[in-house]
Formats: structure tokens, C-alpha cells, sequence
């Protein structure tokens, strides 16, 4: 079951059995941060994987690209068997709000992400992006948005 249809399920049984059966309780900040990383993380990995289809296997964008899925991958398997166990416990509302911050941040994060690029397109080298190009995005893009959502690549604020 998906989270928001297991969060709508918990908000509509809690409302029908006026929360006697279920004793949930408020978030804590750290689920909250995990219900949010939970979502950026897969969307980037999502975006990862498109950007991987159009790089040659042997390229060393390929290799690079390749090695962030896999850090994501394992940083998004923490954050879910941390979650997981509590969703059943916890007040939906909070997490599907954390939810939607992190579609809303991510959306946004595409924004910037396109004005960079293009502020810093003259730093190519044979028009594909290099180590010039990267420091120029990487300083463009450097705001408490970006931190936020660079915080999800390495939860190591899990307690385990």
C-alpha cells in the first residue's frame, strides 16, 4: 500500500473510531525528516535513472551516476526501515505534510536547478559538463533549500 493511501486509510479509521483503537501519536521531528527524505530521495532517484539511460554504459558519467544510485538507494532503505514499523503508531497528517514539503521543495529544486545550468552553460568543456561547470552549478545552487534537501543524501541523523 502506498503511503498516502495507508495515510488516508489511518486518518479515515481514526475519524470512524473516534481514535479510541488507534493511540497515535504526533510525529517527532526525526520521523518527520524521514518522511520527507523518504519522498526526495526516491524522486531523485527516479531522476538518476533518466539521466543514466542516455550515458553509454563504459562513460565515466555512467560510473558516476551509477555510484549515486547505489548511495541512494541504500541512504532511501535506511530512512524506509526506520519509518515503516512506526506508520501504523503515528498521526498521519504530520508525515503527509512532510510529504507534500518535499514535493514542493523538489519542484522547486527543478527551477533552480534549470537557471543554474544555464547560468553556468558557458563552463562546458566540448559541451558536456566538467569540474568547472559543476563548482559553478554547485555555488549557484548553494541556498537552504539545496542544504535541506542534501541532508536526505546521508541520513546518518537516524539514531541507527
Amino acid at each position: 500500500m502506498k503511503r498516502r493511501e495507508l495515510g488516508l486509510f489511518l486518518a479515515i479509521a481514526s475519524c470512524v473510531f473516534g481514535g479510541t483503537v488507534f493511540a497515535q501519536a504526533m510525529p517527532t521531528d526525526i520521523e518527520l525528516r524521514t518522511a520527507y527524505c523518504i519522498r526526495v530521495t526516491g524522486q531523485q532517484l527516479q531522476v538518476m535513472r533518466e539521466m543514466i539511460g542516455g550515458e553509454p554504459q563504459g562513460s565515466p558519467a555512467y560510473g558516476a551516476v551509477q555510484k549515486l544510485l547505489q548511495d541512494q538507494a541504500t541512504a532511501l532503505n535506511r530512512l524506509r526501515s526506520y519509518l515503516l514499523p512506526k506508520l501504523s503508531s503515528l498521526q498521519p497528517d504530520a508525515l503527509i505534510a512532510a510529504a507534500g514539503r518535499a514535493d514542493a521543495d523538489m519542484e522547486q529544486a527543478k527551477g533552480a536547478g534549470t537557471v543554474c545550468t544555464k547560468k553556468c552553460e558557458h563552463l562546458q568543456e566540448n559541451g558536456r559538463p566538467g569540474e568547472k561547470w559543476a563548482l559553478c552549478v554547485e555555488q549557484c545552487a548553494d541556498n537552504p533549500l539545496t542544504k535541506r534537501l542534501r541532508a536526505c543524501r546521508e541520513p546518518d541523523w537516524l539514531p541507527f
